[in-house]
């Protein structure tokens, strides 16, 4: 006979057969199973080699017969189906299958194993006479109130019968508990398991043992462990009837040490008591063989005699047996080793699919494949029937990642690239699908070392889900099988996409909205022909329990604690088992080990010719020509009209497209250290605009200009600004936002300089003018102050920053920020790596990447009225001055030209002290032949006798706060951009015909 079925076995299956009759009647089959003579030590001789298969489909118990002589039947309650052969069908907890002349019924795990251990004195079930006479008296005292009484005599009846049907009910269930033999067996193993253990011995006076059944219904006396009693069991069926009295005596006293008159000894649970089953009618039986296992144990004898004359003269006890129903291989259920040991420790895959049949089936519609092997063959899992979904977990170094290359690798070699298709991520350094890059299979591998790529391609499958949405709505099919079933010539059904996670947990914590995305999938990923493959650590935090509803498929690999074993499977055995790499768990096929992959070789499958429609392509960078072409052939972007000013990522459209600008400020976030790249980017876009809408641009001096002071670069800027609201509408580009309003508080002071800026810039704005600044320093937190108005304004925003458009104003609070990877300096979370490419807000507040032209903007013609500043000026007077006999010259205005004054003009010149004005003045009315006009000049200190004098010519040069704060409050009051303390003794102020302009002196030797 072949070993039998471990029972150990059926206490980590979720469901298990118990035989409740026949000649194997005592036996437990751990699911899967299969009922036959071959490999389970089963004995009914109409038994097929191989007659039946039980295994687990998710929660289900799936039965097929598999072509037995005698046929498989299936009995629920009243109720008996013969079922055909090779085919399967759904069993119910309860469920009986007859089988040859066993029958079976499927039992789940019991949630307790604790058995009745006995009492002194067992009352008896007459206690319930008197509950019987109480109500014969009640209904008989009603009986006699009423003259009709054959309705109360019906009721009466009525009641006595129920109560009797109860009452046997109990009885016989409460027997059937205490005989059953599967449940004892279950008992037997869990006792078996834990081995060593110690325990208390039952203080009792008297073990009555329940014979076994089958035979003559009544209980011996096994007397008690202070004074064990001989039984002697005569008769054909004494060794069934010996099994039976050891097996509940073990469960009576919650362990024991077993001797076998084979000499195999076995232990259940403790080592306090032994129990010996001893054969006296064999010839090799000598009494001085007697086991010993402690001193001083009690020790309770078993005897077996086939007749009377053969029985122990030591036997208390004797028994007659007569057709005991106990399995003849009882004891080989607990004795024979755990299968789950006896597994390779190395399996090779090129080996096991070799061995395997060609799958005939259409990978369409199904992805089954064999992974591994268990102690009853090759184990095979199919994605489609038993998922759709699957969650491996595992610890460090259970061989999770090389499980899961095992799995991919099977179905790579099974099906063609238009039969399946792969998207790969692995958050844990990328190296564990490495060598699957080269497989046609695979569309696409994400790693944590891109996170821009994997927060893309996050998208994409959002898109990917739509797509397929709107394929299935336009052909009306309800779900992918149906698409297949289609023969279109002109659209092939699409392949079955398999999206794989390394490391799940880390892909959430670093991008929240995969959650959204992988939901998705899990909810509607089997109608659309898209699964998923989750793999973990610990699956408890990290799986969301919206998508553990449909992650039906679990494999456990080895788990550090019970815990997570349980919450993975629902029992703790991933936790114990052996320190084997591959070596895994999955509900229903048992424990199984993992075949490795190491040899295996690509085949030799043809190019997929087409990609998915999820990812089109995005560019690193764009020139400005072929940005025009992509908004030209968009029907979209032409309606819309405008500038196009960047490329858009389009992957939930399946289509890039071009960013229209029409009208708006813009305004460009980096980080601090980005600043260089804001400004370029800044000027580029500002190129773009003014060149095609044929206005002027204007850039702003770089603040980073060392020669050039603070206060020159604040009066540039408000000058500019002033300009471009008189003048015609222009572009105006401020390459550093945040470092001109700290020109502007430490010049103006931090009150007046914000005020200065908003009101330039609300100013600018009212007179159509387009502002590009850059706000370099935008994710740490750096105050805007007077450019908020810029800010809430801006119609189109870009940024680069870690978190886009989580802190820019209230009108984007309702935005999702982008997150950050664990242990990350902050802005490389999800800065993009091309400079080109930027986030972009969308109108419905998500970001978008965004890719942008960079343009030259010294290329564009500069506006006659340019802005210079002090420093350019006087280098370039200081040449005309050394190469004339000039003395000195006076500039003024915002591009610093020469001051020619007028025939008739009167001058006033204020802190002059070397006269240098005056003689700049005569030097340039002689040289154009005019009279000398009339000039005065005075001290610094006499200010006052100019504030009234509104006819002449005013110059003023080094002004001091007091003279600058008497001119804000003249009759003509001085503009506020001019009003600041300049330390150049030779710069001031000009009011030149009713207007205030800035000026200064340059001479040759100043200039050198």
């Amino acid at each position: 006979m072949e070993k039998a079925a471990s029972a150990l076995l059926a206490l980590r299956s979720a469901y298990h057969l118990a035989c409740i009759q026949g000649p194997d009647i005592g036996l437990v089959l751990p699911l899967p199973c299969e009922i036959g003579r071959e490999g389970t030590g089963l004995a009914a001789a109409l038994l097929s080699r191989r007659h039946a298969s039980v295994r687990m489909r998710g929660s289900k118990v799936v039965l097929k017969d598999l072509g037995s002589s005698n046929g498989t039947c299936v009995r629920w309650g009243p109720f008996m189906r013969t079922l055909p052969a090779n085919r399967n069908h759904t069993l119910m907890p309860g469920s009986r299958i007859l089988a040859g002349s066993d029958v079976f019924v499927v039992r789940a795990r019991p949630a307790s194993l604790t058995r009745n251990r006995g009492r002194k004195s067992r009352p008896s079930f007459l206690f319930f006479l008197p509950f019987v006479s109480l109500s014969v008296l009640f209904f008989s005292r009603i009986l006699s109130s009423f003259p009709h009484t054959f309705p109360f005599l019906f009721v009466l009846g009525f009641a006595l019968v129920t109560f009797l049907v109860f009452l046997v009910v109990f009885v016989v269930r409460h027997q059937r508990r205490e005989r059953d033999p599967a449940g004892l067996a279950l008992h037997l193993a869990m006792l078996a398991a834990a081995s060593g253990h110690s325990a208390h011995l039952p203080q009792q006076h008297s073990l009555r043992l329940p014979l076994p059944p089958g035979a003559v219904r009544r209980k011996v006396d096994a007397g008690s462990p202070e004074s064990p009693r001989a039984i002697a069991c005569i008769g054909p069926e004494g060794t069934r009837m010996a099994d039976g009295i050891a097996a509940s005596l073990i469960a009576r006293l919650g362990g024991a040490v077993l001797r076998l008159p084979d000499g195999r000894r076995l232990l259940f649970g403790h080592e306090r008591v032994r129990i010996d089953i001893i054969d006296t009618s064999s010839a090799h039986h000598c009494p001085a063989d007697l086991p010993v296992t402690k001193d001083d144990l009690p020790c309770f004898r078993i005897g077996i005699a086939a007749t009377i004359e053969q029985a122990p003269e030591w036997g208390e006890v004797i028994l007659h047996a007569r057709s005991v129903s106990l399995t003849a291989a009882w004891w080989d259920q607990f004795a024979a080793e755990d299968p789950a040991q006896n597994l390779p420790d190395c399996l090779d895959l090129a080996a096991l699919l070799e061995a395997e049949q060609p799958c005939a089936e259409d990978g369409r519609r199904g992805l089954g494949v064999a992974i591994g092997k268990n102690t009853q063959g090759v184990v095979r899992i199919d994605l489609v029937r038993d998922g759709p979904h699957a969650l491996i977990a595992g610890s460090t170094g259970s061989g999770k990642s090389e499980a899961l290359l095992t799995w991919l690798k099977a179905l790579c070699s099974v099906y063609s690239p238009e039969e399946l298709t792969l998207i790969l991520i692995d958050y844990k350094g990328g190296a564990a699908f490495a060598p699957l890059i080269h497989v046609p299979h695979v569309e696409a591998v994400f790693t944590d070392l891109s996170p821009e790529g994997t927060a893309r391609a996050i998208r994409g499958l959002l898109a990917l889900v739509r797509a397929r949405e709107r394929e299935f709505a336009k052909l009306k099919i309800p779900d992918y099988v149906t698409r297949c079933s289609l023969h279109l010539h002109t659209q092939p059904p699409p392949p079955r996409i398999l999206v794989v996670v390394d490391e799940f947990a880390s892909l959430i914590d670093t991008h929240p909205p995969a959650v959204e995305a992988m939901n998705k999938i899990c909810a509607q990923g089997r109608s659309l022909g898209i699964h998923l493959i989750a793999a973990t650590q610990r699956p408890a935090g990290a799986i969301p329990a919206s998508m553990r509803q449909n992650l039906d498929l679990r494999i456990a690999l080895r788990c550090v604690t019970e815990s997570d074993s349980v919450d993975l499977i629902g029992t703790p055995d991933a936790a114990r088992l052996e320190r084997v790499p591959g070596r895994a768990i999955i509900p229903g096929t048992g424990v199984f080990q993992f075949a490795l992959s190491s040899r295996w070789v690509v085949p030799d499958w043809p190019v997929k010719a087409t990609s998915l429609p999820w990812a089109p392509h995005f560019p690193t960078a764009i020139a400005l020509e072929d940005l025009r072409q992509v908004a030209c052939s968009s029907a979209e972007c032409s309606a819309a009209g405008g500038t196009p000013i960047a490329l858009v990522d389009g992957i939930e459209e399946g289509a890039h497209r071009a960013l229209m600008w029409q009208d708006g400020q813009i305004l460009i976030r980096t980080d601090p250290d980005e600043a260089e790249l804001a400004a370029r980017t800044a000027r580029s876009l500002g190129a773009a605009i003014a060149l095609s809408r044929a206005m002027p641009l204007h850039c702003l001096h770089d603040v980073h200009e060392l020669s050039v002071s603070a206060a020159d670069q604040a009066e540039d800027f408000l000058v500019a600004c002033e300009l471009a609201c008189q003048r015609q509408a222009q572009v105006l580009v401020i390459p550093d936002l945040v470092e001109i309003r700290r020109l502007l508080s430490a010049v103006y002071g931090p009150l007046r300089g914000d005020e200065l800026l908003a009101e330039q810039i609300r100013t600018a704005q009212a007179c159509a003018c387009v502002i590009v600044a850059a706000w370099p320093g935008g994710g740490s937190g750096e105050s805007l102050g007077g450019g908020q108005a810029l800010l809430s304004s801006a119609k189109t925003i870009l940024s680069r920053s870690s978190d886009p458009f989580e802190t820019i104003g209230a009108r984007t609070s309702h935005t999702r920020a982008l997150a950050r990877i664990p242990g990350g300096t902050p802005g490389d979370a999800c800065r993009p790596t091309s400079p080109h490419h930027w986030w972009i807000r969308d109108p419905h507040g998500d970001s978008r990447l965004a890719c942008l032209p960079h343009l030259d903007p010294q290329a564009f013609k500069t506006p006659d009225e340019a802005i210079r500043s002090w420093t350019e000026a006087k280098d370039s007077e200081r040449k005309a001055l050394l190469a004339t006999s000039t003395e000195a010259v006076i500039l003024f205005g915002s591009s610093w030209r020469r001051l020619d004054p007028e025939e008739g003009d009167s001058w006033l010149i204020i802190g002059d002290r070397d006269n240098l004005a005056q003689r700049a003045l005569n030097t340039s009315i002689r040289g154009r032949g005019l009279p000398t006009p009339q000039m005065r000049t005075l001290p610094a200190t006499s200010w006052i006798q100019a504030v009234s004098d509104e006819d002449s010519q005013l110059l003023i040069f080094h002004p001091s706060t007091d003279v600058i704060r008497a001119f804000a409050h003249a009759p003509i009051p001085l503009p506020p951009m001019l009003q600041h303390r300049c330390e150049d003794p030779h710069r001031g102020l000009a009011r030149w015909h009713g207007c205030w302009f800035r000026a200064g002196i340059v001479t040759a030797q100043t200039a050198r």
